[in-house]
C-alpha cells in the first residue's frame, strides 16, 4: 500500500525552487486548469486503502476518494519506484502552467508543489536506508496505539476497516520485521541497541492483562448512532477479542521476529553505513526545509550559539543582581504561572497571545493523559492534527505524558496556543487547497512550535521585571542547548562520534559529569532518529531570525500580529517560500 506520509519521507525534495523559471516545456494550460490540476492531486496521491484517510478527513468521498478497507502502511521497493514515476509525471504536468499568470495564492501552491515534486534521493540506491517502520521513539509500531486510540467511526466502512487493521496487524508487522532483516543484510539496519529497545517497547504492550484500548474503543462504539444495540454489542465483543488476541499477538510476533536478529551494525551513526554520509546530507536538507549543506548547518549552529551567548551575557552585564538567581536556579522547578491545570494555562495563553498573533476565535480542545502502556516511549506531549474538513468547533486533542507541572508551561504553548493547535486551525481557515495539507514540511510545523516555545516566557505570570529577565535567560539557555544538540547530531551521523566522543562534548559544554546512563540515552536517541531534532531547532531559529529581520527593517511600522499572519498563511512550506513571503511583507510596509 502506498502512503503519502511514507512517500513524503522517501521523496521529500532537496531542490528548493521558487518559480517556473528554467522550464523547457512550453506552458500551455490555463489558470483555471491549474485549479483543476491541484484538486486532482488528492485522489492521485492517496490510495483508498490508506489508513491516513481516517485522520485526514471526516468524509473522504467529498474529495473524490472512494473509501476502501484501510490497511497499515507498507511501501515495497516496487511501489516506491511507482511513486517515483508518479512524481516524474507530476513535475512534467506542473511545467505546463505559466507561473507568471497565476494569482498570488496559486503561486504559493505552485511553489510548494514544485518543491514537493522535485527529485530527491535515488530510490534504487536509498530505498533500504531510508525505509524503516520500526523504532522505539518514532517507529510506526510505537505510534500505532495512539493512532488506534484516536481512530474515528463515521460510517460502517470505518468499522470494517478498523477490524481489518487489527486482523492484519501481525502480517504487516512481519513485513516490517522482514524489511529490517533485509536492511541488516544490506548493512543499513538498526543497531542491536535500537532493536532491543523496540523489543522492550513491544513487551510493554503485551505485559498488559487487557489492552487499554478495549474500554476506549468500546465507549466509541456505544456512542455510534447509526448502529442498533445488538450491533453495538456484537462489535464491542469483537473489538475486545481482537485487541486482547490479534493485537497482542502482533506485538509479540514482532518482538519474536526481531529477537532472531543479531545485528552487526555498529553504533556509529549514518556515517558508518553504506551511502550513509550522503544520506545524512540529504536528510539535512529534507529535515530543515532548506538547501543547507552539512557544513553550512554546522556554521549555522555555531553562529547562533555565539549569538545567544552574547545576548545572555548582555542581560547579565546590565542586571548583575539576577546573576546568582540564574546560576543557582533549578530549571525544572521554575514558576511560570499561577494556574494549576492544563486547561487553565491554555486558556490564559489564548488571551495573552493576541498581542502578537491574529485572533481566529475560540478553539475547542481536550487534554488527555498518555496511557501508562505508552509513557516510556512517548514524548512529553503531542498534538493530534485536526481533520481537514472538520468544523472548528470539533475538539482538538492534546496529549500530555504525566501530571500537571510548571515545567510544562512552554510545552503547552508548543502544542496548543499559539503553537500547533492554533497553527493548524489558522491554516484551515485560509481555504488553502487540500493537497497542501498532505505534505509535512516538518521544519515549518515543528519550527513554528519551537519558535513559539522559545517565546512563551513573555506570557508568564511574574511579579517583577527581574523575574521576567530570569525567564528570558532560561529561554536563551534552552536555545543554546538546541544549537549544541544540532552539533551533536552532526557529530554522531556525519563525523562518526563514538559514545565517548559525545560524552566528552556534553561534559565540555554542559559542565559537571552526569550519570553514565544520561550520555547513553542521549546517544541512543540521536542514533535512532538522525536529523530529527533539526526540524525543531533549525526551523525555530529561522523563524526567529525572520522576526528579527522584519522588526529591524520596519522599525515602528513592524507589527508582530501581521508578521505572524504572513508566516501562518504560508502553511507547511520550504523556508525559501516563507522567506520570500516575509521579504514581500517588508517591501509592502516600508
Amino acid at each position: 500500500m502506498k502512503s503519502i506520509k511514507k512517500l513524503w519521507l522517501i521523496f521529500l525534495s532537496t531542490a528548493l525552487i521558487l518559480s517556473g523559471c528554467g522550464n523547457t516545456k512550453k506552458a500551455t494550460k490555463s489558470v483555471e486548469e491549474f485549479d483543476e490540476f491541484v484538486d486532482s492531486l488528492v485522489v492521485r496521491l492517496l490510495e483508498p486503502t490508506d489508513l491516513d484517510l481516517n485522520y485526514l478527513f471526516l468524509d473522504p468521498a467529498s474529495y473524490g476518494i472512494e473509501q476502501g478497507v484501510y490497511e497499515l502502511p507498507f511501501t515495497s521497493y516496487e511501489e516506491a519506484l511507482e511513486i517515483d514515476e508518479l512524481y516524474n509525471d507530476l513535475r512534467s504536468e506542473l511545467k505546463e502552467f505559466d507561473y507568471k499568470k497565476l494569482s498570488d495564492s496559486q503561486k504559493l501552491t505552485y511553489d510548494v508543489l514544485t518543491d514537493a515534486f522535485s527529485e530527491g534521493l535515488s530510490t534504487k540506491t536509498y530505498y533500504l536506508i531510508s525505509t524503516n517502520y520500526l523504532g522505539s521513539y518514532l517507529g510506526y509500531q510505537a505510534q500505532l496505539p495512539l493512532l488506534l486510540m484516536e481512530y474515528t467511526f463515521n460510517n460502517q466502512q470505518d468499522i470494517t476497516s478498523y477490524f481489518n487493521v487489527l486482523e492484519t496487524m501481525e502480517d504487516t508487522f512481519v513485513e516490517y520485521a522482514n524489511l529490517e532483516k533485509e536492511r541488516q543484510t544490506a548493512g543499513v539496519g538498526m543497531s542491536q541497541v535500537i532493536i532491543d529497545k523496540v523489543i522492550e517497547q513491544c513487551h510493554n504492550i503485551t505485559a498488559e492483562e487487557e489492552s487499554f484500548l478495549v474500554e476506549i474503543i468500546n465507549t466509541k462504539i456505544d456512542g455510534l448512532t447509526f448502529l442498533s444495540d445488538s450491533q453495538k454489542q456484537e462489535y464491542k465483543d469483537k473489538n475486545t477479542t481482537l485487541l486482547n488476541n490479534e493485537y497482542m499477538n502482533a506485538y509479540q510476533r514482532l518482538a519474536d521476529e526481531l529477537s532472531s536478529i543479531n545485528s552487526s551494525i555498529e553504533d556509529t551513526g549514518l556515517v558508518g553505513l553504506p551511502n550513509g554520509k550522503d544520506y545524512y546530507s540529504y536528510l539535512v536538507k529534507a529535515k530543515t526545509g532548506t538547501d543547507m549543506t552539512v557544513e553550512e548547518l554546522r556554521k549555522f549552529a555555531e553562529t547562533h550559539f555565539n549569538q545567544y551567548v552574547e545576548e545572555l551575557y548582555a542581560i547579565l552585564a546590565k542586571n548583575p543582581s539576577i546573576y546568582e538567581t540564574f546560576i543557582s536556579m533549578d530549571f525544572s522547578s521554575i514558576t511560570y504561572t499561577n494556574k494549576d491545570n492544563f486547561e487553565a494555562v491554555l486558556d490564559d495563553l489564548a488571551k495573552k497571545m493576541l498581542t502578537d498573533y491574529p485572533d481566529i476565535g475560540e478553539l475547542y480542545y481536550e487534554v488527555s493523559v498518555v496511557p501508562d502502556a505508552m509513557k516510556d516511549n512517548f514524548s512529553p506531549a503531542a498534538y493530534l492534527t485536526g481533520k481537514v474538513d472538520a468544523s472548528l468547533t470539533t475538539p482538538e486533542r492534546i496529549f500530555i505524558n504525566g501530571e500537571f507541572s510548571q515545567s510544562l508551561y512552554t510545552t503547552l504553548a508548543h502544542e496548543g496556543y499559539p503553537g500547533h493547535m492554533y497553527q493548524n486551525a489558522f491554516f484551515r481557515q485560509t481555504g488553502a487547497p487540500t493537497v497542501h495539507y498532505l505534505f509535512g514540511y516538518g521544519a515549518y510545523t515543528e519550527g513554528w512550535a519551537t519558535y513559539i516555545e522559545n517565546r512563551a516566557w513573555m506570557y508568564a505570570d511574574v511579579d517583577t521585571e527581574d523575574d521576567l529577565l530570569v525567564l528570558e535567560l532560561v529561554e536563551l539557555n534552552s536555545k543554546l542547548t538546541q544549537m549544541l544538540t544540532i552539533q551533536m547530531d552532526i557529530g554522531v551521523h556525519y563525523d562518526g562520534w563514538s559514545r565517548d566522543d559525545l560524552k566528552e562534548f556534553i561534559i565540555q559544554n554542559f559542565g559537571e559529569q552526569a550519570d553514565e546512563s544520561i550520555y547513553d540515552s542521549q546517544y541512543d536517541l540521536i542514533l535512532e532518529t538522525p536529523a530529527n531534532t533539526l526540524k525543531y531547532y533549525v526551523g525555530g531559529a529561522i523563524f526567529e531570525d525572520l522576526y528579527q529581520k522584519a522588526s529591524k527593517e520596519l522599525g515602528n511600522k513592524f507589527s508582530s500580529v501581521e508578521f505572524n499572519r504572513v508566516l501562518l498563511t504560508c502553511g507547511p512550506s520550504p523556508f525559501s517560500v516563507v522567506e520570500s513571503a516575509v521579504d514581500q511583507y517588508i517591501n509592502d510596509n516600508k
